[in-house]
């Protein structure tokens, strides 16, 4: 391991370290604080328990039979692609997509949390779900790329959800991480309607990063990546983003999401 990567490494986990030495003293506080599923008290400042972080959020259908073929949502019947996959796909550019969970219930509420409320204490759960999934998308242990944050968006709120798991899968679970896209706009998707997301317009909302032309440039370009998000909405994103990865040599595109909205 380089100087530079060790450092990192000891940095990440002294503040991590802070975090929950922090969550902890605070306890107290949070007496009252109950899981979202089914209710017990929890410990900590994550309002959700072990037993069902462990029973409902850990195991997960791995890619294949039980699952669209396209966008990777869980199937009822045994069609191979859900009822909007087979009429008029969003994805093109991707190759195997496991979303962990759908977007339903009390799982909505995680995610708010964490996004939203910037309960960080969600963030060793999510990463430890991703790790978990990443073997069952590439034994190759490829890289993994994060869908980059809005512009100014770590200046604004002082952290980003996808960067904060792809600094666990690094230092925690040894993962290469690859930062080869750029998001060209501001503007939030959450504020657009599924035609909007899907019209995109002229310009794509990514482009590649200074890093991924330097690779290019070199010829050390990865030939498969992991592309990381947290939920899939109507799969405009990991669609636009694929599209740039692939136009730049990558040979396959995968996705991994936490949760998607079906």
């Amino acid at each position: 391991m380089g100087i530079i990567s060790l450092c990192g490494r000891i940095l990440f986990e002294a503040k991590e370290c802070m975090r929950s030495f922090v969550g902890t003293a605070c306890s107290a506080a949070f007496a009252d604080l109950r899981c979202i599923c089914c209710g017990a008290p929890c410990t900590g400042r994550m309002p959700l328990c072990g037993r069902c972080a462990s029973r409902y959020l850990r195991h997960f259908l791995p890619p294949g039979r039980g699952r669209c073929a396209v966008c990777g949502k869980p199937l009822l019947g045994e069609a191979g692609r859900c009822t909007a996959c087979r009429s008029d796909p969003v994805l093109r550019s991707t190759d195997i997509v496991l979303p962990l969970h759908t977007y339903r219930l009390w799982k909505k509420e995680l995610l708010y949390l964490w996004k939203i409320r910037q309960e960080r204490s969600f963030s060793p759960l999510f990463a430890a779900m991703a790790a978990d999934a990443l073997p069952l998308i590439s034994a190759a242990r490829c890289p993994v790329v994060p869908v980059p944050p809005r512009p100014g968006k770590l200046f604004r709120e002082g952290w980003d959800q996808i960067e904060e798991l792809c600094g666990f899968l690094a230092f925690h679970y040894g993962h290469r991480v690859l930062r080869l896209l750029s998001r060209r706009s501001a503007e939030q998707q959450k504020r657009k309607n599924r035609r909007e997301r899907l019209s995109g317009g002229s310009v794509p909302a990514y482009e590649p990063s200074g890093l991924l032309r330097r690779l290019s440039a070199a010829g050390r370009l990865p030939q498969e990546v992991v592309l990381l998000d947290d939920v899939i909405t109507t799969g405009a994103t990991a669609e636009c983003c694929a599209s740039v990865l692939k136009a730049a040599g990558i040979r396959k595109v995968h996705v991994l999401s936490l949760f998607i909205v079906d």
